[in-house]
């Protein structure tokens, strides 16, 4: 699967494009997670996207300029609700009709830009509107994580490779950062929802302690952290296969969420190394923000842990249309099971289901959606915050 969207991306594209590509892949994986969250830093931060490449062509420069914009901004836009929506939602994403990015734009910078008279190649800043993007959200009942990670230092090392890699065991690194670290500054990392920084590999940082990290050596990440004065850092270990036109990934150490270890292969096609560095990177990063927006996910309820449990609630609303939109919201909520409307009246009202956890669960739940969820006796009473 990764093989064929891989070489599909790398098909015929030009550099700019196919970072754009990287940049909208959204290919983010949920691995194992050990340990609880810890919030840190500000929630509106994931709505801005920053060092996003654009680039159009057409009859003349203006209307190139301008439809790169219009399609970067689209583009950064999908970028954002990938960032922040959990994996497990992404289908309800694929269900929405088309959102016009326009609508939620707070503002976007060039940083950089060349021109030809047909071509418009730029990197720029989006910033949307976060509380216009949590809002509609909420209206369409799909989650979201908003709220940052603590940064943890991200270390990118590279392994000798080919002959050099047999003589040293194919553990032996490379004391800079070169292609693979300046392949990692150029993410939007400080905006993601796992915040990243990126340090290079320190000389006190001992070659048996790398080998540990490369073969999931237990005591590894502890030594390694201790380099770097922080207790979440991780390892993103590359070395190139040429032999095998592969290149591999391995991540180790500690993040937000705990301890990672995860490798992985990506191919290298038609001998182009920065291009897999480039994809590997991105698909990276997103491993680590699906680790911590699956438990944070888990914190708030969303994934409905717990027994099944009977709710009853009586649902107040101003209009029939804001019923039908609050009932489309609960029908759709994971793991919710045996929906039943016993009662509906001008205003309100009265339906029960099975939900897992039970009322507390969803109270939660509910609550990241713009709902209000409070208990008078054996029932629930249900009410939009907005």
């Amino acid at each position: 699967m990764i093989r064929t969207v891989y070489g599909e991306m790398h098909a015929g594209r030009s550099r700019e494009q196919r970072c754009r590509a990287l940049f909208g892949l959204g290919l983010f994986v949920i691995a194992a997670a050990i340990g609880g969250p810890v919030a840190y830093a500000d929630p509106d931060r994931p709505f801005t996207v920053s060092n996003y490449p654009v680039f159009a062509t057409a009859k003349d420069a203006v209307t190139a300029k301008r439809s790169a914009l219009r399609e970067g901004q689209d583009a950064a836009f999908r970028s954002v609700l990938k960032r922040i929506v959990p994996v497990t939602a992404y289908r309800q994403l694929r269900t929405l009709p088309r959102i016009e990015a326009s609508r939620f734009i707070d503002g976007m910078s060039v940083k950089s830009e060349q021109n030809s008279s047909t071509e418009y190649i730029a990197t720029m800043d989006f910033a949307f509107s976060a509380e216009a993007v949590r809002k509609h959200l909420r209206s369409v009942g799909i989650p979201f994580i908003d709220t940052q990670a603590e940064p943890a230092v991200l270390v990118p090392i590279t392994l000798e490779s080919g002959a050099d890699a047999a003589a040293t065991g194919g553990v032996k690194p490379k004391p800079n950062l070169g292609d693979w670290g300046q392949t990692w500054k150029t993410l939007d990392l400080a905006n993601s929802v796992a915040p990243l920084r990126v340090a290079a590999l320190r000389s006190s940082v001992r070659p048996d302690v790398v080998e540990k990290l490369w073969t999931k050596g237990t005591t590894a990440g502890q030594d390694f952290s201790s380099n770097y004065g922080s207790s979440q850092t991780v390892a993103a270990i590359a070395r190139h296969d040429p032999g095998a036109g592969k290149l591999h990934v391995v991540l180790a150490g500690r993040d937000a969420v705990g301890s990672v270890y995860l490798k992985r292969s990506y191919p290298v096609l038609d001998g182009d190394v920065a291009y897999a560095l480039e994809y590997a990177a991105s698909v990276s990063q997103g491993i680590l923000e699906g680790r911590w927006k699956a438990i944070s996910s888990r914190s708030v309820g969303r994934s409905g842990g717990g027994a099944l449990q009977p709710v009853s609630i009586e649902v107040y609303f101003g209009s029939p249309a804001q019923w039908y939109e609050i009932e489309g919201q609960l029908r759709a909520l994971p793991g919710l099971q045996g929906f039943s409307t016993q009662g509906v009246s001008a205003r309100s009202a009265d339906i029960a289901f099975n939900y897992p956890g039970g009322g507390e669960q969803l109270r939660g739940v509910l609550a990241q959606q713009g709902f209000s969820l409070t208990q008078a006796g054996q029932r629930w009473v249900l009410q939009k915050t907005y």
